[in-house]
């Protein structure tokens, strides 16, 4: 079946039925899911599901278009750090054409992959402009949009590290309590 005209599949099926509602929050809390909601996730399906009547193909040219935009800050950050234009654009081909990259557009349920992408390159993006509330903010989205998504926190300082920058350890605190109070530890 055509990728972006064909009917949900079968993960897209159960992701959909599951979060149609904002529900899912009080099911995990209930003890009902296994794994907290993803937030973002799921506020990027809202917002493109009801004024498209949750259409698949809709739901599917959303990821398209995330994708790509995620392939134009990969491009964008491998240019710059040295691989020219020949290899930012190889680098970002294989990104863009990679098969598990491939299945996150085309199936519905793993687009919170392509949100943690995103995320933490826009986060990597605000670090070399020197925005650490943004670089912090990217990576709490990478976070909410799906659990892997922690890895940012450590990406975050990695990255300015190898910049050469300062970065404040304070905003990272303050990034960590927001998580901590957002899923209810403190």
């Amino acid at each position: 079946a055509p990728s972006l005209s064909g009917a949900y599949v079968y993960e897209d099926v159960s992701f959909s039925q599951l979060w149609q509602t904002w529900t899912g929050a009080r099911a995990w809390a209930s003890g009902a899911l296994q794994r907290p909601p993803r937030s973002l996730t799921v506020l990027v399906w809202h917002a493109v599901g009801v004024p498209t009547g949750y259409a698949p193909a809709w739901q599917r040219g959303a990821s398209l278009g995330l994708h790509l935009v995620t392939a134009i800050l990969l491009w964008g950050l491998a240019s710059r750090l040295g691989l020219g234009l020949v290899g930012a654009t190889v680098a970002t081909g294989v990104f863009l054409l990679h098969p598990i990259q491939i299945e996150a557009v085309a199936s519905v349920a793993y687009r919170s992959e392509i949100l943690i992408g995103l995320s933490v390159l826009l986060a990597l993006h605000a670090v070399e402009r020197g925005r650490w509330g943004l670089a912090w903010l990217g990576a709490v989205a990478a976070y909410v949009a799906k659990e892997a998504g922690l890895v940012a926190f450590a990406l975050v300082p990695l990255w300015a590290v190898a910049l050469k920058q300062h970065f404040s350890g304070r905003t990272l605190a303050i990034a960590l309590l927001a998580i901590c109070r957002w899923k209810g530890w403190i």
